[in-house]
């Protein structure tokens, strides 16, 4: 953190090291000198270079995980247009930053920062919110990328989508709802929380990107699935716009407001266990 010359310059690091990892602030140019160092006071002529990042698109809410590696996710406000940070909830396991970026469909968000995983054990589960400025008037399109290691009889893996009185209740889940293993939708505001499975069977290890979105006018929720080789189909920003891979009508309509996400994972059953899963890349 010292100051190098009066260009603003700072020493970002001093000591042994293969590689390191710098965090730096979204539409930025940055610049940087590497020298070695014998003796603890003879340095080489710098090795130089510079990494440019893009503006976030307009109109998003954005969470790359952008942060340093191994740290833990609670308190972390990073990303773009949030109202607050990461909340983990009590008795839920540890979500960490991973290195490294999913691999998200072709015309999905430029890979950029890190991503976030969660491991638990057998009955363990992981929970962890954050909010934005509460959506009363439009459809929600929510999009991200996920790789879970296990899935089956009493796990569950994705993302639920939070509002209604309070803020905090959940809507919908997207992803793995409880026992599937196949990509599927959850009502939370009907009666039995029905669930609509696709077709599309979620493989180990594998990194996919979900786009989900909930059509007001008429009270659906549409989920489609691409594979890192996929190329997002683009045209589905209309309301009626087909394939979809599920789509799940809600007559019990929720909440006109959405307020948040949470990433959820974990067990039902104390004998099994969700394993590790990763999120990368949300997008609202």
């Amino acid at each position: 953190g010292d100051s190098v010359g009066s260009d603003g310059s700072l020493v970002i690091y001093k000591g042994p090291a293969e590689s390191l990892e710098h965090v730096v602030p979204e539409d930025s140019i940055n610049h940087y000198a590497l020298y070695s160092v014998y003796d603890g006071k003879y340095y080489s002529a710098p090795a130089r270079g510079e990494a440019t990042t893009p503006p976030f698109p307009a109109n998003l809410v954005i969470e790359p995980f952008a942060y340093t590696n191994s740290l833990t996710l609670a308190g972390l406000n990073g990303g773009k247009a949030w109202s607050g940070a990461w909340s983990v909830a009590a008795g839920s396991q540890a979500f960490t930053i991973g290195s490294n970026s999913l691999a998200a469909a072709t015309a999905y968000a430029v890979p950029g920062g890190n991503l976030a995983s969660s491991t638990m054990g057998n009955g363990e589960t992981a929970k962890a919110s954050r909010f934005f400025t509460a959506n009363t008037t439009s459809n929600i399109y929510v999009g991200w990328v996920m790789n879970v290691s296990t899935s089956g009889p009493n796990r569950y893996a994705g993302l639920e989508v939070l509002g209604g009185i309070g803020g905090t209740s959940v809507l919908f889940q997207v992803g793995l709802p409880a026992g599937q293993t196949n990509a599927a939708v959850q009502s939370w505001t009907l009666a039995g929380t029905p669930v609509r499975t696709s077709a599309v069977t979620i493989a180990r290890g594998v990194d996919y990107t979900y786009i989900a979105k909930y059509v007001k006018a008429a009270n659906t929720l549409h989920l489609r699935m691409y594979t890192t080789n996929d190329i997002i189909d683009t045209t589905q920003s209309g309301e009626t716009n087909t394939p979809w891979d599920v789509v799940l009508t809600n007559s019990a309509a929720p909440a006109t407001n959405f307020c948040g996400i949470r990433m959820v994972a974990g067990s039902s059953n104390g004998a099994v266990s969700a394993g590790t899963v990763k999120w990368d890349e949300i997008q609202i």
